[in-house]
């Protein structure tokens, strides 16, 4: 997998977050499927770094929140636990929000692509892998367990 193919996996997961209403289940599915692909990608980053100072990119996620929202209106809170490792049976819950996950990993993808078409492919590779290490994989993976937690439920 090289860089066209992973800022396409990116295009093709803010794509169909945009994408119109469709049935519950099956937008769920597709959704775990983006997903899974997203995360596969990140195994296959390969870039030499980009040192050039580039400018920031504009706001991109102007209203986000209320688009996806719109997007996935039967997503809401879910429990997670506050330490998974330690305090093993014991450990409280927190609560996490799918929405808040979708956001905050289209918002990263947002800039992934801005910087795609707008500074270069090694910077955004870097900001593909950066970000997925250091804060989206965790809105992932647990958008994950709940859309999976969502199927045994319905």
């Amino acid at each position: 997998m090289d860089g066209h193919q992973i800022i396409s996996t990116v295009r093709a997961f803010l794509k169909f977050v945009d994408s119109p209403p469709a049935d519950a289940a099956e937008r769920d599915q597709r959704l775990l499927r983006h997903l899974d692909s997203l995360a596969h990608s990140q195994h296959h980053v390969a870039f030499t770094f980009d040192d050039r100072d580039y400018p920031d990119p504009p706001n991109l996620a102007d209203k986000l929140r209320d688009r996806i929202a719109r997007r996935f209106p039967d997503f809401g809170h879910y429990n997670t636990p506050e330490y998974l490792e330690t305090n093993v049976g014991e450990s409280p819950c927190i609560v996490g929000d799918a929405i808040d996950d979708i956001h905050d990993i289209v918002s990263e993808l947002l800039e992934v692509e801005w910087r795609w078409s707008n500074t270069s492919s090694a910077d955004a590779l870097f900001h593909f892998e950066f970000t997925y290490g250091s804060h989206w994989q965790y809105h992932l993976r647990w958008l994950q367990v709940y859309l999976v937690e969502r199927q045994y439920e319905a």
